[in-house]
């Protein structure tokens, strides 16, 4: 039976807001969330999917909106530092990507490549089987599939959370380092997912390729080259060395060291294969991807600012919390003080907050990471912020018919709109608000 009704939403669902319970002091405010909201508010499918995404885009950083917040940044702060690069961004035309929700990859590559991508331009993605108009939904957790699909590529190795580029032959031939930058330059101007998986040592590189890098065994992600070196640093003696020298043999000549390859030069001869394997060997790989990462003035920014933009590739540790994440939602409009609607009102909200406190001690089915996925179509917040801010509504329940998408909640990932239900069971509430999260059920993109 709630399969049906799943299935049946998917398809069907919208909201109707029976009260705008706006007070006078509050409407204005609260049409203008309205009008970023046309999927809501008793709007039918039909009118929103007519639409043209062209046009629309209010959900995904428009510009109009950093206009108006330009003089809240200051310049080199990192904040000012994405403005000043969004600027120039069009809101006319979109590149078009069709996408498979299981390997994005596979249709950005093509998009990315195309000739006439323009990289000022905003997406308009298409996941193939579904029906989504991209409106910012889409194109949000687009690029934060892609992102996660990018730390994976073949052209990086090392550990998931510090990547290295790595020699791939083929993808370096096929242009595929210059594409990987350009993705990534792409998503952090567009406000997508930061590519925060970069290692601190690749980044310095990209910063400052001419400095004197100080590298040691340890920095050397392929284990054969690793072993190698370090058979040769550790030789006790010149039979020893000798021994090492043969195995090395092939990388030795490879890098170009023959003339240091004696003991007395020992020290010499491991700085200079260090070198050369960690960066001498993936050099036109650094140098390729450097020209994608240039797209849109981001490697001039990385090179001007290099401590101000590293959080954006490097990866840290930023957790969230139920106060967090309670603090980013506008909160609802509240009913007359004393009225049904209000005290139901306040219990469902006192639910909301229990909610999140509940998500945060880790023993559900969800994180806060799908508290936000769900309702934006990203799982982190965007280092300017999500743009519209996320509201918060609510909507009457079906009491007398439990199973009733009524008694869930709903989202507008274009709009950052979360509808809840004014349930006041909290046992019911939380029941149905992981049930439409863990399932993404009931989100309108």
């Amino acid at each position: 039976m709630v399969g049906d009704i799943y299935a049946q939403a998917i398809t069907t669902f919208q909201i109707e807001m029976e009260d705008t319970w706006a007070t006078e002091e509050q409407e204005i405010e609260y049409a203008t969330i309205l009008s970023l909201n046309e999927q809501r508010a008793g709007v039918s499918n039909e009118q929103s999917h007519s639409s043209d995404s062209n046009e629309i885009h209010e959900g995904f950083a428009s510009i109009d909106a950093i206009m108006d917040n330009a003089n809240s940044y200051e310049e080199n702060t990192l904040q000012g530092i994405l403005f000043r690069l969004q600027s120039p961004l069009l809101n006319e035309r979109n590149n078009i990507v069709n996408a498979v929700r299981h390997s994005v990859s596979l249709g950005a590559i093509r998009a990315f490549q195309r000739s006439s991508f323009d990289p000022l331009a905003l997406l308009s993605v298409k996941f193939i089987g579904e029906d989504a108009i991209d409106s910012g939904g889409p194109t949000r957790e687009f690029l934060r599939l892609l992102m996660t699909e990018v730390a994976r590529m073949p052209v990086f190795t090392g550990p998931d959370v510090s990547r290295m580029l790595d020699l791939n032959y083929p993808e370096l031939q096929g242009g595929k380092y210059e594409t990987v930058g350009k993705m990534m330059a792409y998503s952090i101007v567009h406000g997508g997912a930061t590519p925060a998986f970069l290692s601190p040592l690749l980044y310095r590189i990209l910063a400052n390729p001419m400095q004197d890098l100080q590298l040691s065994i340890d920095d050397i992600n392929d284990e054969n080259f690793r072993k190698l070196i370090t058979e040769l640093n550790s030789a006790e003696d010149a039979t020893a060395f000798q021994d090492a020298l043969n195995k090395a043999n092939e990388l030795i000549t490879m890098a170009g060291c023959l003339a240091v390859a004696r003991l007395n030069k020992r020290t010499q001869l491991v700085t200079a294969l260090t070198h050369f394997t960690v960066v001498g060997r993936v050099q036109q790989c650094i140098d390729q991807f450097c020209t994608g990462l240039g797209t849109l003035g981001v490697l001039e920014e990385v090179r001007q600012h290099s401590s101000v933009m590293q959080p954006l590739f490097c990866h840290q540790d930023v957790r969230l919390s139920a106060a967090s994440v309670e603090a980013m939602f506008v909160k609802p409009i509240m009913s007359a003080i004393g009225s049904n609607r209000r005290f139901n009102e306040e219990i469902a909200l006192s639910n909301w907050n229990d909610f999140l406190l509940d998500v945060e001690e880790g023993n559900e089915a969800i994180t806060l990471k799908d508290v936000l996925l769900y309702t934006t179509g990203a799982d982190a917040v965007p280092p300017m912020g999500f743009n519209p801010k996320i509201q918060l509504n609510v909507h009457e329940p079906a009491i007398d018919d439990p199973e009733n998408i009524q008694n869930f909640a709903a989202s507008n990932t274009c709009a950052n709109v979360l509808d809840i239900p004014l349930i006041t069971d909290y046992a019911l509430f939380k029941r149905n608000m992981i049930s439409s999260m863990a399932i993404r059920f009931f989100t309108s993109q």
